[in-house]
């Protein structure tokens, strides 16, 4: 979240990374955080970013906070 919509090239490589290491461990909701944080690098294209306002964070909160599922169909906390 610290370089949303800056499209930094080493913020992707790690992220790429990181996937690239935890590709055969990873369940459903790492690839879903993975790619959240790939949505917010790229924000817009780097035309925008996260805003401070009060309301701005708490829906931040959120969108990022939830119960990520372990597999497509788990759907208890996800939707």
């Amino acid at each position: 979240m610290v370089m949303a919509g800056s499209c930094d090239i080493d913020s992707f490589k790690a992220l790429r990374i990181l996937r690239k290491k935890f590709e055969l461990d990873m369940n459903f909701g790492y690839n879903q955080a993975i790619f959240l944080g790939l949505g917010i690098l790229f924000l817009s294209n780097g035309q925008f970013t996260l805003s401070r306002s009060d309301k701005a964070i708490v829906g931040l909160l959120a969108a990022v906070y939830p119960i990520f599922p372990s597999s497509a169909q788990d759907n208890r906390h996800h939707l």
